[in-house]
């Protein structure tokens, strides 16, 4: 070894080398880091949808002990769906979903998901026609503290305008999870889809309307 080829070993990288190896991470982390982002939103979805599961059945538990009635929403009565099922309800952290960016759980509505505003009152389920059809829970919009939102009011009604814009709902997070959302359906079930898949006036398509 020469004391030239001795001196560059003993110093380290050249700058040269420096530069390739700072151009083969900067590639990497372009090619990587959509692929891990993907990955977190794929999580995310599943473990949301995995509290809607614990969340549909803590409410057939709770629907057993209440003669087949569906837990009431009412604020303005200090009465909150969520607070009738919490005792039945094994860990805390169903209630929100791990990519909700505003942390409800420690805010006033204490969840990321809402009821379907049509059953507020609550509802027998062996009198809903459809039950397998008709969704009772989504997660709600960030803004959305209520716990629940208003499908009645999805409508090109002027005095509604703040409920629905451009064909789409305000209150749910209907494009949270891979362009859709996870839904709770009234017999219990859960299933990931697309907001025109359940709600499309258009085509005649309301998945959230249970009267006969």
């Amino acid at each position: 070894m020469t004391a030239k080829t001795a001196r560059a070993s003993k110093h380290g990288f050249t700058l040269i080398e420096f530069v390739a190896s700072v151009g083969i991470i900067a590639i990497l982390s372009a090619v990587l880091f959509p692929i891990f982002a993907k990955a977190r939103q794929k999580s995310a979805e599943t473990v949301c949808i995995s509290n809607e599961k614990q969340l549909s059945t803590a409410i057939n538990m709770y629907v057993q002990d209440n003669d087949q009635w569906l837990p009431i929403n009412h604020y303005d009565r200090g009465i909150a769906w969520h607070e009738l099922i919490a005792p039945y309800v094994k860990q805390r952290s169903a209630f929100k979903c791990p990519a909700d960016t505003i942390d409800k759980v420690k805010s006033e509505s204490v969840t990321s998901y809402g009821v379907n505003g049509f059953f507020d009152d609550g509802a027998n389920v062996n009198k809903i026609v459809g039950d397998t059809c008709i969704i009772y829970l989504t997660e709600t919009a960030a803004w959305n503290r209520s716990a629940h939102f208003h499908p009645m009011c999805w409508n090109n009604d002027p005095i509604n305008a703040w409920a629905f814009v451009n064909g789409h709902p305000t209150e749910t997070a209907w494009n949270k999870h891979s362009g859709g959302a996870n839904y709770l359906f009234v017999d219990g079930h859960t299933q990931w889809e697309n907001i025109e898949s359940v709600f499309d006036p258009q085509e005649n398509v309301d998945l959230f309307d249970p009267t006969p």
